[in-house]
């Protein structure tokens, strides 16, 4: 195989839609405008798509379909911090329709629902359970679907806004090799070309 075939077969399969690999990380976002407070949560999760139920329900602890979360809550009452998987006793995970994993979560089409991650949900919800003890800083933890409670002085509550996957950056980096790699046999083309032209006119 030519090296120009090479190049375009790289090239080809970052353009081909990619089976979802083993794990996948995504952004997360809760806001308290809606509740009329000014509390945030970001952060990532990171979850294994061959254990996801999807679709499906799940309650279990971190580890398994879920492996990993880190939250940073701000804006907050009392409840400002970074937490983490040790924080919480489990995750909840239920979509009544399959999810395109690769697109942003938030506002697809769910059954018996008219969309993934509306608050008032009756059917569909993801949620995380805090493992807070007493005399502890307490983790966000779940008070309604695609809601979270953060506990303190003022309970205040924040809505999912956004549960969007992370690019892979090999793929972009594919795209990029093959298409430097096409530009640059292409411009010592033109220079060989250039080059015979000038010496039929010499």
């Amino acid at each position: 195989m030519t090296r120009v075939k090479i190049i375009c077969a790289m090239v080809a399969a970052t353009m081909v839609p990619q089976v979802y690999a083993d794990l996948l990380t995504f952004d997360l976002e809760w806001s308290g405008a809606e509740h009329n407070n000014t509390a945030m949560i970001t952060g990532q999760i990171v979850l294994d798509d061959a254990l996801l139920t999807n679709p499906g329900y799940t309650m279990e602890s971190f580890g398994n379909a879920f492996q990993s979360i880190t939250l940073e809550v701000s804006g907050s009452s009392s409840s400002d911090g970074t937490y983490t998987e040790a924080d919480f006793y489990g995750v909840m995970w239920r979509t009544e329709s399959a999810l395109d994993l690769t697109e942003e979560l938030v506002g697809q089409p769910a059954i018996l629902d008219a969309w993934w991650g509306i608050a008032n949900s009756a059917m569909n919800d993801f949620n995380l359970v805090s493992n807070w003890t007493s005399g502890s800083q307490a983790a966000p933890t779940s008070f309604s679907a695609f809601t979270l409670q953060l506990l303190g002085v003022y309970s205040q509550e924040v809505s999912l806004v956004s549960f969007r996957p992370v690019p892979e950056p090999a793929t972009g980096a594919l795209l990029a090799l093959g298409l430097a790699g096409l530009a640059g046999r292409r411009s010592r083309q033109a220079l060989y070309i250039l080059g015979g032209s000038q010496k039929a006119h010499a």
